[in-house]
Formats: C-alpha cells, structure tokens, sequence
C-alpha cells in the first residue's frame, strides 16, 4: 500500500506554487512516477506544483544501490512520508478549494530517503567485500584476480572457453585451449604463477 500525504509544503513566488525538494543521499536514488522529477545519489532535486497541474500526484520510490537498503524516510519539520519504512512515498494535492490555498500559501516540502549501508558480499560467504581478501571465493586473492567479483577463472583472459569444468567453484580447463595465447596473455590474467605444458 503506497502512502500519501497531503502536501503542506507550498511557497508562495511571483507565480503562485509550491516545491518540493528532493534530497538523495550517496545511498540509492530516487525514482518518480513523472520520469522528469527523478533524483539521483547525492543530488537535490526541485520541482515545482501551480494551481494548473491540479489535481496532483506523484509517487516517489527510493531505490537502494547495491551495498545498501532503504531504511525509512526521514523525518522533521516539513518533511512529507517521515519515518514511514514503505520504499514509496505518494505526494497528493486535491483540486478543490483546499488543495488551491495550499498551492497559494505554504512553504515548500521535502522529502529525503534514509539508506542504511549493509555491504556488498559477493560470495555471500558472511564476509563483507571490504574485509574479504576473496571477494568471489574462486580462490584467487582479489589483488592477484583481473575480475575479483567474477568466480568464473577465464574471465579476464577476453575470451570464452569451451570443455571446461566447474570444481569447488573453479573453472579447470584443458591446456591445449591456450595454444594461440601468448604467455603474456595468461601471465595478465594470473599473474606471478608458473604455467608450463609438458612435451
């Protein structure tokens, strides 16, 4: 169930409006129902109500990047949706007589996501990524791993191998597969490991 809120927050310029401002932290973004009134992390978005665009309504979802969840929007004076934990927030405004003097007379309204940093754990081994010397769990410490989110081993040699084998979350590949790769290919790829083929 969305909520809504009548809006109270209204100001009054040379040309009878409201606003709302849109505060996003680094955490996420938020998505409008109006594409135009979309707010990206870490920006502050303004847009305008007239007495013309009544009735109104406009939905506004707070969307987590990864590493992040939405928590609440905030709360304080002015602020519309205040520690409600619904990811959206419906801003109303009736076009009756109400909705008119509120266009014409109130101070602008905000709106602002609280987003709790949960972490990024790749391997979803109970080890965030920040403290995970194995972001993927393929083996390969991630200063040594060209793609450390990636578990598949062949990920950064550019290419796509066949007749290979998953085993305990490593990819186990014939040597002739890396006949036409120059050992600097490979060697970018694992770096500082001795790769010999026997005659």
């Amino acid at each position: 169930m969305k909520w809504k809120v009548v809006l109270m927050g209204c100001v009054l310029g040379l040309s009878a409006g409201c606003k709302i401002v849109v505060m996003v932290p680094s955490g996420g973004d938020v998505v409008s129902s109006n594409a135009a009134h979309n707010c990206s992390a870490g920006s502050l978005c303004e847009f305008d109500i007239t007495a013309a665009q009544l009735p109104f309504s406009e939905s506004l979802t707070a969307t987590p990047k990864a590493g992040y969840v939405f928590e609440k929007w905030s709360d304080g004076g002015g602020f519309r949706c205040a520690k409600s934990t619904n990811p959206t927030c419906t801003i109303s405004i009736a076009d009756d007589a109400l909705g008119s003097s509120m266009v014409a007379l109130f101070e602008s309204g905000y709106v602002m996501p609280v987003f709790k940093d949960v972490g990024i754990d790749t391997d979803a081994d109970g080890v965030r990524n920040e403290l995970d010397g194995d972001d993927d769990n393929d083996g390969f410490l991630d200063m040594d791993d060209t793609c450390p989110l990636d578990p598949i081993s062949s990920c950064g040699l550019g290419i796509t191998l066949t007749g290979t084998v998953i085993i305990n979350a490593r990819e186990w590949a014939q040597i002739d597969l890396f006949d036409y790769l120059s050992w600097s290919d490979i060697n970018a790829r694992c770096p500082g490991r001795s790769m010999q083929r026997k005659a």
